[in-house]
């Protein structure tokens, strides 16, 4: 049998104790269990980076982020030279650009940051 405590605050100790109960009466009650509830959720970790090119197009490929910071990741941003230019679904795990975002003989820094309902990571 479980059962589900719900809004809890996040960070603080809770203590629970036991009682089990029938029609000849209740037990003694348990040993207190102690336990602290999960802190708010962080942003995504970092995904790892793989990557390819076929002019005029860049096709990259990344390893999921190894954490969600204890939340879902939504969505993936990806980044040229500091500027979001495209978001992408959290379960994605390629991503391509061809022109116009690319134009050949530019260099570019392309960075993927993963997102979750806290925020964005590294």
């Amino acid at each position: 049998m479980t059962y589900t405590v719900t809004n809890l605050a996040p960070g603080l100790e809770y203590k629970f104790r036991i009682v089990a109960v029938n029609i000849i009466g209740d037990s003694s009650m348990s040993v207190s269990a102690t336990f602290i509830s999960s802190s708010i959720a962080d942003p995504p970790s970092c995904p790892g980076l793989i990557g390819s090119t076929d002019l005029p197009s860049i096709t990259f490929g990344w390893t999921p982020s190894s954490s969600g910071g204890g939340s879902a990741i939504l969505y993936y941003n990806i980044y040229v030279g500091g500027v979001v230019i495209d978001t992408i679904p959290g379960d994605a795990t390629t991503y391509t650009a061809m022109p116009p975002v690319l134009v050949i003989g530019y260099s570019y820094t392309f960075t993927i940051a993963a997102v979750n309902a806290i925020g964005v990571g590294p």
